[in-house]
């Protein structure tokens, strides 16, 4: 497995995950649930077009593949599962894995073992691994293992998506929907 850099033609987007580089490490990202803080992973699993597993312990929403195919991800490279417990059901299938990108959407709390596991697995096998977590996180609580941290949510107001860095460059980047579909 390569490291790929991420190419964007929006040069704000391309900029903000140059300062930030988000490949090849793991990641954690405060995404609540109706904030469409999950759209940025997603537009970077579509620019890497590499094969992902999407993993969630939680069964509080549902995976509409029509929405991800609109958004012009490659369904063949996503494969969605459900598990109560994926660090621990899951930690002997991933080291044969082929998937280079992994996106654990937990609500459990995991412990400073687990994020040292997961942040060694992505330093050893080249993966990109996105932490998704249902709240926003906070500068205060920091998380060691993780490369970068980010704070993603839809302002109405604004009618734009807000990326935070709370680990990395600290300037927000503010992008309308168009900007961040079309990347």
């Amino acid at each position: 497995m390569s490291l790929e850099t991420l190419t964007f033609s929006n040069k704000r987007l391309q900029e903000f995950f140059k300062i930030n580089p988000v490949v090849g490490g793991l990641t954690e990202w405060g995404a609540p649930l109706g904030q469409l803080g999950r759209l940025i992973p997603a537009v970077i699993i579509k620019n890497l077009a590499k094969p992902c597993l999407w993993v969630r312990d939680s069964q509080d929403f549902e995976v509409y593949p029509s929405f991800w195919r609109d958004l012009g991800i490659n369904l063949r490279e996503v494969f969605f599962l459900y598990d109560e417990d994926p660090l621990k059901n899951l930690r002997t299938p991933l080291k044969s894995s082929e998937f280079e990108i992994i996106v654990l959407d937990l609500n459990r709390f995991i412990t400073p073992a687990n994020m040292n596991y997961l942040a060694h697995y992505c330093r050893r096998q080249k993966v990109t691994c996105f932490l998704l977590r249902k709240y926003f996180l906070s500068p205060k609580n920091g998380n060691p293992f993780c490369r970068h941290r980010f704070n993603c949510s839809y302002s109405l107001q604004r009618d734009q998506i807000q990326i935070t860095a709370i680990k990395g460059q600290h300037k927000p980047l503010w992008l309308n929907m168009k900007e961040v579909v079309y990347g």
